[in-house]
């Protein structure tokens, strides 16, 4: 096999954190505009790229949406690891990638204390080889930081890895990492600037991951 090691984005590749957002943002709402935001109503509004909802709900009033935001952060803060949930088909895909012999590595732009948190809430961290949180890193996304520091831990070169994300900046970092990327479309939310980045590999749904590196290699 080609391929030694997988780097995965975390939040929006192998965890769906819509569940979370929709219930910090029904939070901060009710407290200022309750009635006004359903839940049906933010779960359409998350299947696409995401626009700032309190905008809307404030009428205007900047000071009262970042009220609502100060809320709405606070409440992803405290509660966001509860509603953390592995996208269909991710659990089976880190599963088979272990038994091909690729090590999984997860990059985070969470802190190792938080991000630890969120890995062992997800149930995916028996799976993981290993993982990079921001504080790991001197520069966040699209610098090629967590990737560079992904290979080291992974024991992988740049050329037995594929990195896999479902942003523009994901796609990015890798490139600059010199690694192949791949673009996670199960989770995109900005499909259209994921594929503007030209990724080298199109993923829609974790198992074309498993068929990809169970590929025999050149």
């Amino acid at each position: 096999m080609r391929y030694r090691c997988c780097i995965f984005d975390f939040a929006g590749t192998l965890v769906d954190l819509r569940p979370a957002f929709i219930e910090a943002t029904l939070a901060a709402a009710a407290q200022w505009a309750p009635g006004k935001l359903s839940r049906e109503d933010l779960t359409a509004q998350l299947s696409g790229p995401v626009a700032d909802p309190f905008v809307e709900l404030a009428a205007g009033r900047e000071s009262l949406a970042n009220e609502m935001r100060h809320v709405f952060l606070q409440h992803l803060e405290a509660h966001r690891q509860d509603f953390i949930v592995p996208f269909p088909g991710v659990v089976e895909m880190l599963a088979a990638l272990g038994k091909l012999g690729a090590k999984a590595v997860v990059t985070s732009g969470s802190t190792r204390a938080t991000g630890s948190r969120e890995l062992e809430a997800s149930g995916i961290a028996p799976l993981v080889h290993a993982a990079v949180f921001q504080d790991d890193v001197s520069r966040p996304k699209p610098f090629a930081d967590a990737v560079v520091r992904a290979l080291s831990v992974s024991g992988a070169s740049a050329n037995e890895a594929l990195l896999i994300g479902d942003s523009n900046l994901d796609v990015q970092s890798g490139r600059l990492a010199g690694v192949r990327t791949g673009a996670a479309l199960w989770g995109a939310l900005d499909m259209e600037a994921l594929l503007a980045e030209n990724p080298d590999i199109v993923f829609a749904g974790p198992a074309d991951v498993v068929g990809f590196f169970g590929k025999p290699g050149p």
